[in-house]
């Protein structure tokens, strides 16, 4: 049972505390892996920085899920399903609740070869992890790939 799990942190890409780990890979028998990763907030690793923009979180956010679906050998096209935590997203500016569906929706097109996004679940929280004092994360994405081969 040992070979069918893999929990890891890409060297490029550390879990920012240590309660937690980026990627888990479960084989599912054959050369089926289900890959899980942790969500992705807007933080960047290699300058330990948040973005205080709302729109640079989420690009971001989305650029450390692209870094983490290549170091567990998978793309957008392996995607089953993601989940989009939104801080206060009541209070979200219209312009920005839009800017988030295109910009989500452009991320998802790019590398899925025509496939239709895959099921998603938008969440309104009132915080997210904190961040020791380097700025407040704003939005977070976690997704679920299956890759088979």
């Amino acid at each position: 049972m040992s070979n069918s799990l893999q929990i890891f942190d890409p060297p490029d890409h550390p879990a920012v505390a240590p309660s937690y780990s980026q990627i888990s890979v479960v084989s599912l028998g054959g050369t089926t892996k289900l890959i899980s990763l942790a969500g992705q907030v807007g933080h960047d690793s290699a300058t330990n920085t948040i973005p205080s923009s709302f729109i640079d979180q989420v690009r971001l956010a989305l650029s450390n899920v692209d870094a983490l679906l290549v170091a567990a050998g998978a793309s957008k096209k392996d995607i089953i399903s993601s989940r989009q935590y939104v801080v206060r997203m009541s209070q979200l500016s219209t312009e920005d609740f839009k800017a988030l569906t295109d910009i989500v929706v452009a991320w998802f097109d790019r590398g899925r070869n025509g496939l239709k996004p895959p099921p998603d679940t938008l969440i309104g929280v009132e915080s997210l992890a904190q961040t020791g004092g380097n700025g407040e994360y704003l939005f977070e994405i976690e997704v679920v790939a299956v890759v088979n081969g």
